[in-house]
C-alpha cells in the first residue's frame, strides 16, 4: 500500500466517521467536511513530527567514534579484512571498513 492509498483510506474513514457523526446529530456536514479535511492534512504531517523526534531521540549522545580512538593516514587503502601493523602506536589492528 503505497502513501496515496494510505491517505485516501485515511480520508474515507474521516468520511465515514463524519457521516456518523452528521447522522446522530453531533456535527453539522460542514463541521464534519472541515473536520476530515484538517485530520487528513494533520495526520501525514503528525507522522512527519513523530519520525524527525524518533530520530533525534534515538541518537541524543551517540558518540560516532570512540574516545580513545586513533585516525591514521595510510599511504595505502588496505582491503577489509586485512591486518595493518601499527607496531609503533597499540600493535595491529584490523581494518574493518
Amino acid at each position: 500500500m503505497n502513501n496515496e492509498e494510505k491517505l485516501n483510506l485515511l480520508k474515507q474513514l474521516l468520511t465515514m466517521a463524519g457521516a456518523m457523526g452528521v447522522t446522530f446529530g453531533l456535527l453539522t456536514q460542514s463541521q464534519s467536511s472541515a473536520l476530515a479535511g484538517a485530520i487528513s492534512v494533520a495526520a501525514p504531517a503528525l507522522v512527519t513530527i513523530g519520525s524527525i523526534a524518533w530520530s533525534i531521540y534515538s541518537h541524543w549522545n551517540m558518540k560516532k567514534v570512540p574516545e580513545n580512538s586513533t585516525a591514521l593516514a595510510l599511504p595505502t587503502k588496505p582491503a577489509i579484512g586485512t591486518t595493518v601493523d601499527l607496531a609503533p602506536l597499540t600493535g595491529l589492528a584490523k581494518v574493518v571498513g
